[in-house]
């Protein structure tokens, strides 16, 4: 298995967001979509994300940041609270996400599944 890419997980939790950006822009939204195809691959991708300048040679990471994962507990019916996040459905990103009561339920945009949920992680 591959090590978990971090530039995988800035662009799964950004990609609704670079679709919406890059409608307008046919050469850009389809190196995006080559992208997306290429890391439900399994292959690299960052060449796409350079050419798309979400990453910069110079530092070697992404500089697209999602909002922040600020930690609140789930408490189920017993009032008991449940410390966990969710976490990349496949293992091949280290998107963390931190689910609030009423959110949705998070979803890897690269591989269109719900995130799986780790408890005490």
């Amino acid at each position: 298995m591959a090590v978990p890419d971090d530039r995988l997980a800035s662009l799964c939790a950004e990609l609704p967001e670079l679709r919406v950006l890059l409608r307008a822009i046919p050469a850009r939204r389809a190196l995006l979509e080559q992208a997306v195809q290429a890391a439900r691959r399994g292959e690299p991708v960052g060449d796409y994300l350079r050419q798309l300048g979400i990453v910069r040679d110079d530092l070697g990471v992404d500089e697209f940041r999602g909002p922040g994962t600020s930690s609140m507990p789930w408490e189920t019916d017993g009032g008991h609270s449940v410390d966990g996040v969710y976490v990349c459905p496949v293992d091949v990103c280290l998107r963390l996400h931190e689910r609030r009561p009423g959110d949705d339920l998070p979803t890897c945009h690269l591989h269109d599944r719900p995130l799986r949920f780790e408890p005490d992680r």
